[in-house]
């Protein structure tokens, strides 16, 4: 990318060619190459190129925002002429016009681009969110694409060759349908047999085998409990690996089963949150591990039983004992409705001439995407939570209906209704900290970040009789 056009190099240092200039057209506000605002920030997309798999043909989004009005972003208290520095911004205002964009392909030594065609119309624009781009074996190109209300998603297969365009499979769902990145398609380098995915279609996220017209042909995992994430597939063997908060949703582990569907086998045995990375030959993995008692490790395993074959990382940082953190309690308390919250307790010190309950904190994120109540170490080193603690606070945290992993079916009461059943949940919580004994319902304190920050404004005004 330069300049906002596309370009190829050589990776070779001893390649003397200059690079392939690809494309010709950026200005002001148009770019090749490049993911707009949204799909970064909003999608979890953070590029604009995709190499064919024989590296012959690059496809690429062309990101037109020249319509987009200017927004300037000052620094103050920068030194600088006219007050300090800023930034400007093309920025698509909430119901305001996006960027415009298109997909194309383009040989990988030069020449002109195919631009692919979306809808009936075959309008070159997608005029929703061009969300995922995937190569197909045989060479076809995959694109989903979200409308603006996100209640529809279009799975695109393209003729590179021409640029026509057919929906493979359409994903709709109440109240949204969520993105994933859970496509992965199956069969030999000349044909597609056949594509992993994931739906929330029952309300809990599941992961299912489709034919290569898109027409569905077996579930892989069924139940009230969520997939997080598709790691790897090894179709040789039949097998599919994914994690999940399958056993306890304050929990993550690594699964396996059959591309042909049946029993599920966990393979991490730890309790806590496992991250992990599947090895190219899908032989091992890497687990990073954690949990409220244990800081992170690394370890490599086996993806046939899950056992540990060596130890990657393991050194206990000094710091850590020195701070002398004491893990929060994890607890279950009842939402308004009844229905079970997860949720964190640091208990208060022992503060000198003080008795009985003392202040409540409640720290709170509460929306969509997010869990705070887990038992891993992110939640022990919630440092302001244990200075707090420290003295002489009670801090609570509780992931109310809203937060992640959790299904769905948790998630949906807060569409169109923000700030209302996620405060809800947070006076529950309160009402369950004093009724146990934890906290002096007269000194109760809120405090967030990003929609935490929120949700804190939104719980003064909608309950100051809770928290003061």
């Amino acid at each position: 990318m330069r300049a906002g056009d596309l370009y190829v190099a050589g990776t070779d240092r001893a390649c003397p060619e200059d690079p392939v200039r690809l494309t010709f057209t950026a200005e002001d506000g148009l770019s090749n190459g490049l993911a707009e605002y949204l799909a970064q920030e909003e999608m979890g997309r953070a590029h604009g190129t995709w190499w064919s798999p024989d590296g012959s043909l690059v496809a690429y989004a062309e990101v037109d925002e020249r319509h987009i009005p200017i927004y300037r972003i000052p620094h103050p208290g920068s030194d600088g002429p006219n007050g300090g520095a800023y930034e400007d911004h093309r920025y698509p205002f909430a119901g305001a016009a996006n960027a415009r964009v298109r997909l194309g392909v383009v040989q990988a030594d030069g020449g002109d681009t195919v631009w692919m065609r979306f809808g009936p119309s075959g309008g070159e624009v997608a005029k929703e969110y061009l969300a995922r781009v995937h190569w197909l074996p045989g060479g076809a190109l995959a694109a989903e694409v979200v409308t603006r209300e996100q209640k529809r998603l279009d799975l695109y297969r393209f003729d590179v060759t021409t640029g026509e365009g057919a929906v493979l499979h359409s994903e709709t769902a109440e109240p949204w349908v969520r993105l994933h990145d859970d496509f992965r398609a199956l069969g030999t380098i000349g044909e597609l047999t056949g594509f992993c995915w994931s739906s929330e279609r029952s309300g809990w996220r599941h992961l299912e085998v489709r034919n290569a017209d898109g027409s569905f042909r077996h579930a892989l995992t069924s139940g009230e409990w969520a997939v997080d994430k598709l790691e790897a597939v090894d179709e040789e063997r039949g097998l599919v690996w994914f994690t999940a908060a399958r056993d306890e949703a304050t929990e993550k582990h690594l699964y396996r089963v059959s591309l042909d569907g049946g029993e599920v086998t966990r393979l991490t045995t730890d309790p806590g949150v496992h991250e992990v990375v599947c090895g190219r030959t899908l032989r091992a993995f890497v687990d990073t591990h954690s949990s409220l008692v244990r800081p992170p490790h690394l370890t490599l395993c086996s993806l046939e039983d899950g056992r540990a074959l060596r130890t990657v990382y393991d050194r206990t940082d000094p710091r850590v004992s020195e701070l002398e953190l004491d893990p929060p309690e994890l607890v279950r308390l009842p939402a308004t409705d009844g229905t079970e919250l997860n949720g964190l307790v640091f208990h208060r010190g022992d503060v000198e001439g003080r008795a009985g309950p003392g202040p409540l904190v409640v720290t709170v994120y509460g929306g969509p995407s997010v869990q705070l109540a887990q038992n891993s170490w992110r939640s022990t080193a919630m440092l302001r939570s244990q200075a707090l603690a420290r003295l002489g606070c009670t801090v609570i945290v509780a992931d109310g209906r809203g937060s992640a992993r959790r299904g769905l079916v948790f998630e949906a009461p807060i569409r169109h209704l923000t700030g209302h059943v996620e405060v809800d949940d947070q006076v529950a919580a309160v009402r369950w900290a004093v009724a146990e004994g934890l906290a002096d319902p007269r000194r109760v304190a809120v405090n967030g970040w990003s929609y935490g920050g929120y949700m804190s404004l939104m719980c003064l005004s909608r309950a100051p009789d809770t928290f003061r």
